[in-house]
């Protein structure tokens, strides 16, 4: 009994349990929600932030790019127009000038022609401005002067080796045959090397042969420094690379190249996004390659989403064209970590508080079921001693309607009880009395009953037919005696009927005698 009692479930733990359960799986669902939530919130918000910071970069490359195209066609029509002559080199300068001299339009604009002249002018970060020059008379040297402020050469720097047409911006224009851009190539005149490149736009005579090349030095690190200014967020991070591979520019990679060699034999190496040091930059550009095949089939706005080092980051790979050779595709990247640091402060804050929440209600289903259990507690005590024959045992109201109704029930169970138990005792005492009295006569009455019997028979054969025997025997041979009283029934009517008895039993002992005697 202890053992089948010892599998049964408690009513606490029954009523605790499965409130305790649901609590934590509407809790859990809770916050399972609310991450999923928040991460489908953070994909497209980190979507959106790179789609747009993205076009902000796309946006600023092709009006920064345009400019210059813009000063060469003005520069072009300018000169079309009869405003000056493309052999007058005096008259070129003065442009030139008017262009850089203030260092806030262009930084260095420059023609070369067919016969291998030069002239170009060029804003210094110290706030001067030069003049670089070729013509015939300083074949093969090109001579660099500083203007005056009016535009005037004014002192000799330096002379060096220069061919205007070996150029990689003059060879553009000429294989072109129209205005476009060069190949990225290095600046190695400045103080520190840079990339840069270069809109050409080439000059026609009459007779649509090409006269010569109109030429802007564009320096790359000004759109590094755009990108590198840009706020994405804590550690995101954006990028320019040509369909190549090789890096235009980056947020995080100051200089993408590397300088070899020294003084006049110096080149450089470009930086591949798929060689590069940073790792994420070079992670992205692998999954672009894995996914595309190629970052030429890149033709529309992507969004990406790679691992690197099992975190997970947010990409947006978007083209920059122009129209008039520029190709080159601007990634911005974004740590998840970036966006899920305030979900998971949201979200340990959210189950915060449902951890509150659940041992708040785990305190006040414990009190309720102890409100509940308690008086049930009671009663189950209360029902065992009644088993055992306590009827004495009550139960005490409950604050609780229905356990108060069923526990007046129960007191009032026992009570009944009690009085019915005391009603049955009553009643098997007079049982008994009644039985013992009843005993009494019957065994009166048996005495009266053997000793009539006595009376008129024989011990012995009175004996057998108690014992339910045969009162008869069998003899061989017998005698019988038959004998008569004389007015024997008038004598009967004259005497008690016990006297009669008496007397015949008298009799009948005599003749017992006499036979025996016989």
């Amino acid at each position: 009994m202890n053992k089948f009692n010892s599998r049964k479930l408690r009513l606490r733990t029954t009523l605790v349990v499965p409130f305790i359960l649901q609590l934590i799986t509407t809790v859990s669902l809770v916050g399972y929600l609310s991450f999923r939530n928040g991460q489908k919130a953070v994909n497209d918000l980190a979507n959106q932030l790179n789609n747009q910071i993205s076009s902000r970069i796309e946006q600023h490359v092709i009006n920064y790019l345009n400019k210059s195209q813009n000063t060469l066609l003005l520069t072009y029509m300018s000169i079309k127009s009869g405003n000056f002559s493309i052999e007058d080199f005096t008259g070129l300068r003065r442009y030139f000038w008017q262009i850089v001299n203030k260092g806030d339009f262009e930084g260095y604009i420059s023609y070369g022609n067919e016969q291998g002249e030069f002239i170009g002018v060029e804003y210094q970060d110290d706030g001067t401005v030069q003049l670089k020059i070729r013509t015939k008379a300083t074949y093969p040297l090109r001579e660099t002067y500083v203007l005056d402020q009016e535009g005037t050469p004014d002192k000799l720097l330096n002379t060096s080796n220069y061919n205007t047409v070996t150029r990689p911006w003059y060879q553009a224009a000429k294989q072109a045959q129209k205005p476009t851009w060069s190949e990225i190539y290095p600046f190695f005149s400045r103080k520190n090397t840079v990339l840069g490149i270069s809109p050409v736009y080439p000059v026609f005579d009459k007779n649509n042969q090409m006269l010569g090349v109109l030429c802007i030095n564009i320096r790359l690190s000004q759109i590094t420094d755009f990108i590198d200014n840009l706020f994405i967020s804590n550690n995101g991070q954006s990028f320019i690379m040509e369909r190549s591979g090789n890096l235009v520019a980056s947020s995080k990679i100051p200089q993408p190249f590397q300088v070899l060699g020294e003084g006049d034999k110096r080149t450089i190496e470009r930086i591949s996004a798929l060689k590069t040091d940073n790792i994420v930059i070079k992670a992205m550009a692998e999954h672009i390659i894995e996914r595309f095949g190629s970052f030429n089939t890149i033709q529309d706005n992507i969004s990406l989403k790679f691992q690197v080092n099992k975190a997970w980051y947010y990409g947006q790979i978007l083209p920059i064209q122009d129209g008039r050779g520029i190709d080159w595709l601007t990634g911005v990247i974004v740590p998840e970590t970036d966006f899920m640091e305030q979900i998971h402060k949201n979200n340990q804050n959210t189950i915060i508080l449902c951890l509150i929440a659940l041992g708040i209600s785990v305190i006040i289903g414990l009190r309720t079921s102890y409100w509940i259990t308690n008086p049930l507690l009671r009663l189950a005590k209360a029902s065992q001693e009644v088993a055992k024959g306590n009827l004495d045992a009550k139960v005490y109201p409950s604050v609780i309607k229905e356990v108060a109704i069923l526990s007046d029930s129960f007191n009032e169970m026992t009570y009944q009880l009690k009085e019915l138990l005391e009603a049955l005792r009553l009643a098997n005492e007079d049982l008994e009395n009644r039985v013992q009295q009843r005993t009494q006569q019957l065994s009166a009455e048996k005495e009266r009953s053997e000793q009539l019997l006595l009376n008129i028979l024989p011990a012995e054969i009175a004996d057998r037919l108690k014992r339910d025997e045969s009162p008869t025997e069998h003899f061989e041979e017998v005698t019988i005696l038959f004998a008569d009283i004389v007015g024997f029934t008038s004598l009967s009517a004259q005497i008690p009927p016990m006297e009669l008895v008496a007397g015949l039993n008298q009799i009948f002992s005599a003749f017992d005698e006499l036979t025996e005697k016989a």
